[in-house]
């Protein structure tokens, strides 16, 4: 992959969105739930994860996506909607495209690869 996810762990608050995150990563409302749970702004949740992570939330969290897509791709014999759908996309298109920029490939050139 293009890009490897590493996991910096700041202080608590920081453990505790990235546990939430990778625990909601397939829902669309990932973001809104992981500060939900947290009992804090959506928008605090996200200023203060760039301020300690020097990453934004939106990014961080595509990252994650995409990394568990390629573990499913290489793992699984899902099909790519499938797999879009599980990393919290609802269309398999948008997910494809996002894909091809993160690994510079086709998820389905990603999967044979492998």
């Amino acid at each position: 992959m293009a890009q490897s996810l590493r996991l910096v762990l700041v202080d608590e608050t920081v453990n505790r969105i990235l546990r939430s995150m990778a625990e909601k990563l397939s829902r669309a409302d990932c973001l809104e739930a992981v500060a939900n749970e947290l009992e804090l702004s959506k928008d605090y949740v996200s200023t203060m994860f760039k301020k300690r992570m020097g990453i934004g939330q939106n990014e961080y969290l595509t990252i994650m996506r995409m990394e568990y897509a390629g573990y499913l791709l290489k793992t699984t014999n899902l099909k790519v909607y499938q797999v879009a759908k599980r990393a919290g996309y609802s269309t398999s298109d948008y997910f494809s495209r996002l894909f091809k920029l993160y690994a510079n490939m086709t998820p389905a050139s990603y999967r044979r690869e492998g």
